[in-house]
């Protein structure tokens, strides 16, 4: 079962992961008119100027945000201003042809520099453990209830584990379930 939720959780992260990328070509096109199919690219930039930045001073990529987000609107700007700016005029196919040219560029360039292995950087979030439910103990006596028989200290907390061996082979650790 916790598959299950590990399965939910990351699916629903990566997903918004391509929904922010898809809202942002989006307003790339809905504010210039420009089809950017470099804009993939230009977030993998980002990410591998993070591990650069993780390799060279050992910063926390949470931390080298605060200098790759700066940098790469910089990069932004300027492909705007020198490539793409210039040809907006022209035919629409021009565009499209210069923005999958500079996607080619960025791919072969950062394959040339950072190699073609996976790679990570680990972060100081990664270390701490998330809850996604409270578990309490239910005991499997002639009354049920959710641990006020197995532990006396549990009327107060419904998440205190078990004092005794007795109660411990009495009781199982299960969901706890919202009346």
């Amino acid at each position: 079962m916790s598959e299950l939720y590990q399965a939910l959780a990351q699916g629903l992260l990566i997903g918004s992961t391509y929904g922010l990328l898809a809202l942002g070509m989006g307003l790339v096109y809905g504010v210039s008119g420009v089809v950017n199919f470099s804009h993939g690219d230009f977030i993998s930039l980002g990410m591998f100027m993070c591990l650069a930045l993780y390799s060279a001073f050992s910063l926390d990529p949470y931390v080298s945000a605060l200098i790759t987000v700066p940098a790469m609107t910089a990069i932004g700007a300027v492909v705007y201003i020198f490539l793409i700016r210039p040809m907006v005029g022209h035919q629409f196919l021009m565009v499209v042809q210069l923005t999958l040219g500079l996607s080619l560029v960025l791919q072969n360039g950062i394959l040339m520099i950072f190699g073609g292995q996976p790679a990570r950087t680990p972060s100081v979030v990664e270390s701490k453990l998330f809850i996604l439910a409270m578990w309490c103990c239910r005991c499997r006596t002639s009354s049920p209830s959710w641990c006020r028989s197995c532990s006396p200290a549990a009327s107060t907390s419904c998440c205190a584990p078990p004092i005794s061996a007795a109660r411990s082979a009495r009781c199982t650790r299960t969901p706890m379930r919202r009346r």
